[in-house]
């Protein structure tokens, strides 16, 4: 009989054992999953221009799952506050609030094959770098175009 109690001892303490390895498992992929989504989210930092519109934005990180974002109006000769928001990042999306709106909640969404940051109610914006590149070095040397030239 003690033989029977031994097996259904170590028993229960294999299935013990597996369990606090499936648990160490699952924070381990949690955490994993985690930083991957920092990761992911991170890609939304830096400078932007609006696509068809004068709006620019600058956003960067100020915790493991908020930025702060202003986005600015380019219309003048200075840049000017439209808005002043922090995105924060809930459930693996990115969503902030406006202050003339503050119940309707915006999705930040970027696609990294395009490029593409969509920033809820002010449209889409590409990386102010990409947009800089499309200048040609011919367009740097020839310099601007003159009416009357030199003769």
């Amino acid at each position: 009989m003690k033989k029977k109690n031994d097996s259904i001892g170590e028993f229960a303490e294999l299935i013990a054992a597996m369990k606090k390895e499936h648990a160490t498992k699952g924070r381990f992929l949690l955490s994993l999953d985690n930083l991957f989504q920092q990761v992911q989210h991170s890609n939304i930092c830096g400078s932007w221009l609006a696509c068809g519109s004068n709006l620019s934005a600058a956003i960067r990180r100020i915790g493991p799952s908020s930025f702060h974002a202003v986005i600015y109006d380019n219309t003048l000769c200075y840049k000017r506050v439209v808005q002043d928001v922090v995105i924060s990042a809930r459930q693996q999306q990115l969503t902030f609030f406006t202050a003339e709106n503050p119940d309707d909640l915006h999705r930040v969404r970027y696609d990294a094959k395009t490029e593409i940051l969509f920033l809820g109610c002010y449209g889409t914006f590409t990386p102010e770098d990409v947009i800089s590149t499309y200048i040609t070095t011919e367009e740097l040397v020839e310099g601007p175009a003159c009416e009357h030239p030199e003769e």
